[in-house]
């Protein structure tokens, strides 16, 4: 007679979870699984994903729920990362444009600054020549 009774109630227990499409005793989703999800759902549309929603109200205290509040708040899709992906690579290559030229720039500044200080030493030695010429002369002027 237990067992019936035991037998009994199990079968009204499990008709019950079958008919309502949930095991109580199994519990919610794992948070991890309702992110992926969400992440799964996001890709092909704009809105916030159903598995979101419930991955935060399931869920509040899951570091998947405040990663999922994050990118809800922020709004980032896929589309919008590929399209400030694209922006700052076309910025980077003209920093790097802008960076070779004014490398260039200044090289031609040292090349130019050493030419004039090779002028410069060469001018201060014909000047110490020119002074030398012009004391030799007084010397020898009646």
């Amino acid at each position: 007679m237990p067992k019936f009774i035991l037998a009994t109630c199990l079968s009204l227990i499990l008709t019950g979870c079958v008919s309502t499409g949930s095991w109580p005793f199994l519990g919610p989703p794992p948070a991890e699984r309702l992110f992926s999800a969400g992440l799964e759902e996001w890709s092909g549309k704009d809105g916030d994903p159903e598995a979101f929603d419930e991955l935060i109200n399931q869920h509040p205290d899951s570091s998947f729920a405040a990663a999922a509040e994050a990118l809800v708040a922020c709004g980032i899709t896929s589309d919008k990362c590929s399209e400030q992906n694209a922006q700052l690579t076309e910025q980077l290559q003209a920093l790097e444009q802008r960076h070779a030229r004014t490398r260039q720039k200044l090289e031609n500044e040292h090349q130019l600054n050493s030419e004039l200080t090779g002028r410069l030493q060469e001018l201060e030695t014909n000047l110490e020549k020119f002074k030398q010429i012009l004391i030799e002369t007084e010397q020898y002027s009646p």
